[in-house]
């Protein structure tokens, strides 16, 4: 979306011979921050670095700005003791709660001509306090039949990619890239599936506030679709009811459940109470997936994915992979790190690498920039 780089001498890459280190990726969330920097020795991908760091109060929904050095502070505080005192160079991206996400419809040009067509949509009044940074693509469908083809466009205002880079710099990081989540999300996928020509997949990001669903074809996401009123919170708000404790506690209860798959002694109730009050909340993903497939299903193209890879915090919910597989008719697996190209429904690996997700995917930019 935007390099928003702070002046800084850049780092050498690492040259060690089979491996390649990415930079550090950091996700920041509505209701946390994912931090992961990925390794890839003799041809596989590996976690080096994994932090998860829970956002008091949450980001609100059209936030542009960032409590910066709330969040820098928090940031420096989780890479203690990661190596030397150093800027290292790191990419990042925000939540789909504070990126505009829409639809243009446009006459076909370079991609000069389109970025200009697009700024002036963008920015009507050509106000320098509503400028904005912005990244693009066509979506798929019939070439040739129309003199105006669809682009989906994601935007970010100027000051809260400056504000972002600003934030990461106070905390010991250049961030050399600001990626858009569904490219994040792409790179997430491609690392764990190659991408084959023709073949379509997809990727739902359940998060807190705004999940995201996004159609992947040759590595790149071609289309992309906020969903309504079926984030993680809704889940959390009926835990928290149920138990009487705050958010934060809920949140440790997920993660708790997650870091322990399979049945495991005292934990039965915790997963029951935590399947119970996530009905709801499955349900309206169920119908918004299903709203969801049902259009790209009627679209010229072949857009019907051949699976979807699960990432977020919704993702921890015990069974719900099985679940959302039978309401969706699609079979449905939560990503991790260790999945095979060959064979992605081997056995779930670390559930906690849907969290780190786009963050693993943010880092694997280092090998590509």
């Amino acid at each position: 979306m935007s390099s928003a780089t702070v002046p800084s001498r850049r780092l050498p890459r690492l040259t060690r011979r089979n491996q390649q280190t990415g930079w550090i990726g950091v996700d920041i969330g509505s209701s946390a921050i994912k931090i992961a920097q990925a390794v890839k020795e003799g041809g596989r991908w590996k976690l080096r670095l994994s932090r998860l760091l829970p956002i008091a109060g949450h980001l609100q929904p059209g936030t542009d700005s960032l409590p910066d050095m709330e969040l820098s502070a928090l940031i420096r505080s989780a890479l203690t003791g990661r190596g030397p005192r150093r800027q290292s160079t790191a990419a990042s991206t925000l939540p789909m709660s504070v990126v505009d996400l829409r639809s243009l419809e446009l006459p076909p040009g370079t991609d000069t001509e389109l970025r200009q067509m697009i700024g002036t949509e963008l920015n009507p009044e050509e106000d320098p306090q509503r400028s904005c940074e912005f990244d693009f693509w066509e979506q798929p469908g019939e070439d040739g039949q129309k003199e105006t083809r669809q682009y989906s466009v994601l935007s970010l205002p100027t000051r809260a990619a400056t504000g972002l880079a600003d934030t990461l710099w106070n905390a010991g990081l250049q961030c050399n890239v600001i990626d858009t989540l569904p490219c994040a999300l792409a790179r997430a996928v491609t690392m764990v599936e190659r991408p084959m020509s023709g073949q379509t997949v997809a990727a739902l990001d359940w998060g807190y506030r705004t999940p995201l669903f996004v159609l992947i074809r040759n590595g790149r996401p071609v289309f992309a679709r906020t969903l309504k009123n079926c984030g993680g919170e809704l889940v959390v708000e009926q835990v928290r009811k149920q138990l009487n404790v705050p958010a934060g506690d809920v949140h440790e209860l997920l993660l708790t459940r997650a870091r322990t798959p399979g049945p495991q002694p005292g934990l039965t109730g915790l997963s029951e109470l935590l399947t119970s009050c996530a009905v709801a909340a499955q349900k309206r993903m169920s119908e918004e997936l299903e709203r969801t497939l049902g259009y790209l299903r009627s679209q010229p193209g072949g857009l019907d994915p051949q699976r979807i890879w699960m990432f977020g915090c919704g993702a921890l919910l015990p069974g719900i992979a099985e679940q959302l597989t039978t309401t969706c008719g699609l079979e449905v697996v939560a990503w991790h790190l260790g999945a095979a190209s060959r064979d992605p429904l081997q056995p779930a690996g670390d559930a906690m690498h849907a969290l780190l997700g786009p963050a693993i995917g943010l880092s694997a930019l280092g090998g590509t920039v």
